[in-house]
């Protein structure tokens, strides 16, 4: 984990992000899924779905990799909560398959966001940023 940069790892997450993860939720009908779930009491539609996560969630993503980038460590913050982001988004889609023993639009991305978070956490602790003492 030496060669590797934390900064790296919050860039997979966002090349992850758009386009795999929105594809692979749109191919299982992700806004049919949500509904299914109590996540809405409306129908969310391909586009409102769609806008939401290319207006909202990814300015959200890429602003905290570039305040990381720009302004060094100071900003770690900003970008471990990009890497946060992929881990809760992997949790939501694991617990949801488990529940209804049939796999959720988007899982098999999101495991890539797990496996992102476990070597984040590894390389924030080599840069010992993270220590494991309660």
């Amino acid at each position: 984990m030496k060669n590797v940069k934390i900064g790296h790892l919050m860039i997979v997450v966002l090349f992850v992000y758009i386009p795999f993860h929105l594809i692979e939720e749109s191919l299982g009908n992700f806004p049919l899924w949500m509904q299914q779930h109590h996540w809405m009491d409306f129908k969310l539609t391909y586009g409102h779905w769609m806008a939401g996560n290319i207006f909202f969630y990814f300015p959200l993503l890429i602003g905290g990799v570039l305040l990381y980038f720009l302004f060094g460590e100071r900003f770690l913050f900003f970008g471990v909560a990009v890497i946060i982001w992929g881990l809760m988004n992997f949790l939501e889609h694991s617990v949801y398959t488990l529940i209804d023993l049939k796999v959720s639009p988007g899982l098999f991305t999101s495991i890539v966001f797990f496996v992102v978070a476990l070597l984040s956490f590894i390389k924030l602790k080599e840069m010992k940023k993270i220590s494991l003492k309660v």
